[in-house]
């Protein structure tokens, strides 16, 4: 896996400003946040013939771009405004196919609360579905980050989203602290969408226990959201089993959490990341564990006959 951070910490910054500082602290890769108004990139500047100087910039800071962020409202009750963003978030996928980015992250969209949940869904269906279909001709992922009050929020509601929508471009972006407060297992979660993880978040979850005890679940200010390390999510847990699905991409950290300043933030996360992601093994680690079997049992093996591999 690589580390990678969200650009949108860095809104007041520069494109260039921010790879160079993530790099020089160590991140690999970067997911760029590419919704309206935001001033690191947009998707018109790609189309228009940006795109060899934003991967030469990517690529003069040996980083990535791990994917490209939009999370707009697909269900936007202005129907004038809702065509509007899902145009914007398709010409993000475009910009994707030219700059070489596998997955564009979003969000489903808040559902009307005057419209029944088969309204919501049938529109959600027309809507992304539209966006797949120009997704799949891309060879561009889509993956959706869930929390609520948005229409997809839990993993009863993912199960949904990929029955409306049965592509294979169509997937998740795992941000276990949406999980934490919703009190769902998180490793499950992983377990149970193990092929359609396209992106993950590094955003941890702090259930403050005795303000949940004082309100109950319907109060307020019960939870927060922290850097990783400082909240309930046992990552190493969490990592490893990513690890056991095969999942070998990104790992983005993303700064929401209330105590801690973002210059602080950022080197701290890193440094906690590194101590529990695993790097890419290959046929020299492979070799490595076969010598070092071998020197282990090399007194059995003369005593017992050789031990075959």
């Amino acid at each position: 896996m690589k580390i990678g951070i969200t650009s949108f910490i860095f809104y007041d910054w520069d494109l260039e400003t921010t790879c160079k500082y993530v790099s020089d602290i160590g991140y690999e890769a970067i997911e760029l946040d590419i919704r309206p108004g935001q001033k690191h990139l947009q998707p018109n500047e790609v189309l228009t013939g940006k795109a060899m100087e934003v991967k030469s910039l990517i690529k003069k800071y040996n980083l990535i771009i791990s994917a490209l962020s939009c999370g707009v409202n697909h269900l936007d009750p202005d129907l004038k405004r809702r065509k509007e963003l899902n145009d914007y978030f398709k010409q993000v996928i475009e910009a994707a196919s030219l700059l070489e980015v596998p997955v564009v992250t979003g969000i489903s969209g808040f559902p009307a609360p005057e419209k029944t949940e088969e309204q919501n869904w049938k529109e959600f269906e027309q809507e992304m579905g539209a966006i797949i279909d120009l997704a799949s001709e891309r060879e561009v992922k889509v993956a959706l980050e869930t929390f609520p009050p948005a229409l997809v929020y839990n993993n009863s509601t993912i199960e949904k989203m990929l029955s409306v929508i049965p592509s294979k471009y169509l997937g998740w972006n795992l941000d276990p602290s949406h999980q934490v407060y919703q009190f769902i297992d998180y490793l499950e979660s992983i377990r149970a969408f193990k092929d359609r993880i396209f992106h993950v978040h590094a955003k941890d979850t702090e259930i403050l226990h005795n303000r949940l005890r004082f309100t109950g679940i319907y109060g307020e200010e019960w939870w927060r959201f922290r850097i990783p390390g400082f909240g309930d999510i046992e990552w190493r847990k969490f990592i490893s089993c990513l690890e056991d699905v095969g999942y070998d991409y990104v790992v983005s950290f993303e700064h929401e959490d209330p105590l801690i300043t973002r210059e602080d933030a950022v080197p701290k996360a890193l440094l906690f990341l590194r101590s529990i992601v695993y790097r890419k093994t290959g046929p020299a680690d492979d070799e490595w564990r076969r010598l070092l079997y071998r020197k282990e049992f090399e007194g059995i093996q003369e005593k017992y006959g050789k031990v075959k591999y």
